[in-house]
């Protein structure tokens, strides 16, 4: 008998060409304990348990009675689909319990086990069967779980079929990366560190998948979004994996220069703009390396050079054997920190915008 059972979006049974949709249900309860029981994957439910979930602290005396009235009208509404409605939901030691015939097909379990046999797939290599199963999975796990109710084993539902969604999109993540098709792995490993911000492996992936793409500043963008997310959300740093993520980028992107990346002293200096501090960062140019010599952050506001004789707001290299500011670049905003490594100096900008620090 093939039955299959929606427990997202809308409640549903469809079995021997009948469909039952949520309307034909005895009303909510009808339609809550239904659920419930369904997603139990066969387990008995003790009658105590389904009268708190459905009259919770209005517990009134008459429940029992009311509880077998309900599970009375949901039997004969199974038979309506040619369902023995005695045999698929029985009663026995005080609990009740909903046994479908092997092969019944629950939405929430489908989704669970075709993301399963996703990790199988890829782990055994078979990228074309991982991308199936797991859009598969997917497809079902963005569905929601019986929207419009609310309720503590709802919520545990819902947050299953999220981290079912977050597998599923990981193997299409790490498929279509091993397939070298790395603009859909980068839609995928988007996706995942939009459902689990916190998770820092979501980052590290999308910044390899980015790097191996050819797009090593869009790698080094994801790093910076993850290390202010995690310092604005949690005072936190990123982890040394991370961060070793993060030099191993800057390092080929060293090894093969890009557009992209111009070093201090062939920057073209743009407009000028934002008179609110004066910055002289200069370093030391020897044999080929760049690094930090001394920074200097002025507050005074009306001051105009450096001692070095460098203007605010600027970024300068320092000739080793004359001590002459070669490279002088103007910076675009008043920078607040700097840091070099790997021949190259970055400036961490701070904004004004009316008069005020943003």
């Amino acid at each position: 008998m093939d039955i299959r059972i929606s427990l997202t979006e809308q409640l549903a049974v469809e079995a021997n060409g009948a469909t039952l949709d949520e309307q034909r249900f005895p009303g909510r309860q009808g339609r809550i304990v239904f659920a419930y029981l369904a997603a139990q994957k066969g387990r008995a439910v003790p009658r105590d348990e389904l009268a708190e979930l459905l009259w919770g602290e209005e517990l009134r005396a008459t429940w029992d009675k009311a509880l077998r009235v309900l599970m009375t009208k949901l039997r004969a509404l199974l038979e309506e689909c040619g369902i023995d409605g005695s045999t698929a939901l029985k009663s026995a030691f005080g609990c009740y319990k909903l046994s479908l015939p092997p092969g019944a097909w629950i939405d929430v379990d489908a989704a669970a086990e075709a993301a399963e046999r996703a990790e199988t797939a890829l782990a055994a290599g078979e990228l074309g069967e991982a991308h199936s199963q797991a859009t598969a999975a997917a497809t079902l796990a963005r569905r929601t779980f019986l929207p419009g109710e609310e309720g503590l084993w709802v919520e545990e539902r819902r947050r299953d079929l999220r981290d079912v969604l977050v597998r599923a999109l990981e193997c299409l993540r790490d498929a279509a990366f091993s397939a070298g098709d790395y603009t859909e792995a980068a839609r995928h490993a988007e996706e995942v560190v939009t459902l689990e911000p916190f998770r820092e492996t979501a980052y590290r992936h999308l910044m390899q998948v980015h790097a191996a793409a050819g797009n090593p500043a869009e790698a080094l963008r994801v790093y910076e979004h993850c290390r202010r997310f995690l310092a604005d959300e949690l005072g936190a740093y990123p982890s040394p994996e991370t961060e070793a993520a993060y030099v191993e980028i800057l390092r080929v992107k060293r090894a093969r220069p890009t557009e992209d990346r111009v070093p201090v002293g062939d920057v073209q200096a743009p407009p000028r703009r934002h008179r609110r501090a004066v910055v002289v960062g200069v370093a030391i140019v020897l044999a080929g390396v760049v690094t930090t010599a001394a920074f200097q952050l002025l507050r005074q506001e009306g001051a105009k050079a450096s001692p070095l004789g460098v203007e605010r707001n600027a970024i300068a290299a320092l000739d080793a054997a004359s001590g002459d500011a070669r490279g002088v670049v103007e910076a675009p905003v008043p920078p607040t920190a700097m840091a070099t490594g790997l021949g190259y100096v970055l400036g961490r900008e701070r904004r004004f915008e009316h008069g005020r620090r943003t």
